[in-house]
C-alpha cells in the first residue's frame, strides 16, 4: 500500500473547520457544531480529534509554525514534519488506511482534545459498539486503556507484543457512557521541540 505524505501534510495544515466540512463518506454522516459520527455499520468506533496544538496555544499569527513539510532522509526515510501530527496522523490512518486494507469501522471525529474538553463527551448515540480505538500516542507498539483496562486486556494486549502503558488523557477516555472498552494506540509521532 502507498503512503501519500501529501496527503498528510495537507491534512496537518487543514483548519478544523475546513475539516468539519468535507463531505466524508459513508453509510450516515451526522454533523454537529462538536463532532462529526460516520456510521459505516460497524459495532467497532474509531476516535479522533481534529485540533491540534496550534489552534489552541499560538493566538498570535506570527507565532503561528511553519506548514508541514515532507523531507526524505539521507538514510532514505520519509518524514512529515508537523505540529499537526497530533492527531492529523490519526485521522490519516481512520479515514485512509484502514478503508484501503479492507477495515470499515464508525468514525467519530471531535475537537477540543488538546485542551482537555473533547467534544467526544457530548456524542450521544442508539448504538451499542464492542470496542472503541484511537490512535492519538507518540510512539510504537504502546497501548493505554486509561480507565477500560482490565486484567484480560492487559494480558491480552501483553501478548501480542503491546507495551501497555499509563495515559492521562484523550477522547476515548471521555466516552465512559458508551459502555465498552477502549485503546489508544501509538501511531509512531514523536515529540516535536
Amino acid at each position: 500500500m502507498r503512503f501519500y505524505f501529501d496527503l498528510l501534510s495537507t491534512l496537518c495544515d487543514a483548519d478544523v473547520d475546513d475539516l468539519f466540512s468535507i463531505n466524508w463518506s459513508g453509510a450516515s454522516v451526522s454533523v454537529t457544531p462538536k463532532y462529526v459520527h460516520i456510521d459505516n455499520g460497524s459495532n467497532i468506533l474509531a476516535v479522533v480529534h481534529l485540533d491540534t496544538v496550534r489552534d489552541h496555544w499560538f493566538s498570535k499569527p506570527k507565532n503561528l509554525p511553519k506548514p508541514s513539510s515532507v523531507s526524505v532522509l539521507t538514510s532514505g526515510v520519509t518524514e512529515v514534519n508537523s505540529i499537526g501530527l497530533d492527531d492529523r496522523l490519526g485521522l490519516y490512518f481512520i479515514m485512509f488506511v484502514l478503508p484501503a486494507c479492507g477495515i470499515s469501522v464508525d468514525v467519530l471525529m471531535t475537537t477540543d482534545e488538546e485542551v482537555g474538553r473533547s467534544t467526544a463527551a457530548n456524542f450521544v448515540t442508539s448504538k451499542s459498539y464492542n470496542w472503541m480505538f484511537q490512535f492519538d500516542r507518540h510512539g510504537f507498539g504502546n497501548v493505554v486503556m486509561y480507565q477500560y483496562e482490565t486484567d484480560e486486556t492487559y494480558r491480552m494486549l501483553t501478548e501480542l507484543g503491546y507495551d501497555v502503558q499509563r495515559g492521562t488523557f484523550s477522547d476515548i477516555s471521555c466516552l465512559g457512557h458508551l459502555g465498552c472498552i477502549g485503546f489508544n494506540f501509538g501511531c509512531s509521532y514523536r515529540d516535536w521541540e
